[in-house]
């Protein structure tokens, strides 16, 4: 039971690793619009995405990764101890 515990920890970790590393992306934005200006129809169309130069979810990315790196460790201690 306790190595199903720790596989379904890992497999999670994974998923917040991932999730974190996808984090960087951003959200995409589409914007519209149409005003009239001095009698005349325009129509405006827009996408926002943002580049991340300087924050590349640096932080979250990291604690994810130890998270798994954590588990790990203690699965493989686990093993050890089931071998013995």
């Amino acid at each position: 039971p306790e190595m199903r515990a720790l596989e379904a920890a890992i497999g999670a970790a994974r998923s917040r690793q991932v999730a974190a590393r996808l984090g960087t992306l951003g959200d995409v934005a589409l914007t519209a619009g149409s005003k009239r200006t001095a009698g005349v129809d325009t129509r405006v169309v827009g996408v926002t995405v943002p580049i991340p130069l300087l924050d590349r979810n640096g932080a979250a990315r990291q604690q994810a990764s130890g998270e798994l790196r954590a588990l790990e460790a203690e699965r493989e201690l686990v093993e050890r101890a089931v071998l013995e």
